[in-house]
């Protein structure tokens, strides 16, 4: 773990003492980096029955931690767009720039063989029901808005084509390899440091600790027994 924190620090402390711009470095790994990531793994990974039983089960708790979190935002009287927040906060996990890292550094490439598909795919659920679930907290757009955020977002283009690629063998030129996989090592580093970055600018005094506190159980103790009783 230490590895993977001393990583966070080095972007919270480069943006404490730079204080730069966030969003075109988050741009770039959202349209350019992660669907390479995507791409590459989707290439280079066969789908058999683990990846099936990855996607069940991340299914089963994706639908048990929106149908939990709602309830709770409801008994707590939240407001639609502060749902949302809450939302995002807890039914998402955090497998890319935490969770794979730790993998690495725990199991090795062993490991990682199992972690990359496994974030690829919670990937896809936050570039599908996260980005509707954040859209929908403006209610001005109807459904139509919410719909045409999933569409923007160009890693839910390069999933069909690597699935398909891989299944029927296609050979990608080794020139043309290299550069895709030199991009999507980029991603996961990158994002590390980002959130880093994003830490840096976090004000302690305008937090609600009580919806924090919430989350938090919500997403540290609730999420892993539902995790346990989908096994």
């Amino acid at each position: 773990m230490l590895p993977v924190l001393l990583i966070f620090l080095t972007g919270f402390i480069f943006q404490r003492v730079f204080m730069l711009d966030i969003r075109p470095l988050s741009t770039m790994a959202m349209y350019l980096l992660l669907p390479f990531l995507v791409f590459q793994t989707f290439y280079k990974q066969p789908l058999d029955a683990s990846f099936l039983y990855i996607v069940v089960t991340s299914l089963l708790i994706l639908a048990g931690l929106i149908l939990i979190g709602w309830l709770l935002s409801k008994w707590r009287h939240y407001p639609k767009k502060q749902v949302n927040g809450f939302l995002l906060a807890t039914v998402f996990p955090n497998s890319g720039n935490y969770g794979v890292p730790i993998v690495l550094f725990a199991y090795g490439q062993k490991g990682l063989a199992y972690a990359m598909p496994l974030m690829v795919f919670h990937t896809i659920l936050m570039g599908v029901v996260g980005i509707y679930i954040a859209a929908n907290g403006d209610s001005a757009g109807g459904f139509k808005k919410p719909l045409q955020s999933v569409l923007k977002q160009p890693m839910n283009y390069v999933i069909i084509p690597g699935i398909l690629m891989q299944h029927y063998h296609v050979t990608i030129p080794a020139n043309f390899m290299k550069s895709i996989d030199l991009v999507s090592n980029i991603a996961i580093p990158l994002i590390m440091l980002i959130l880093g970055m994003q830490l840096a600018n976090v004000v302690g005094q305008h937090i609600n600790w009580r919806r924090v506190g919430l989350a938090s159980i919500l997403r540290l103790v609730i999420s892993p027994i539902l995790a346990y009783a989908s096994v």
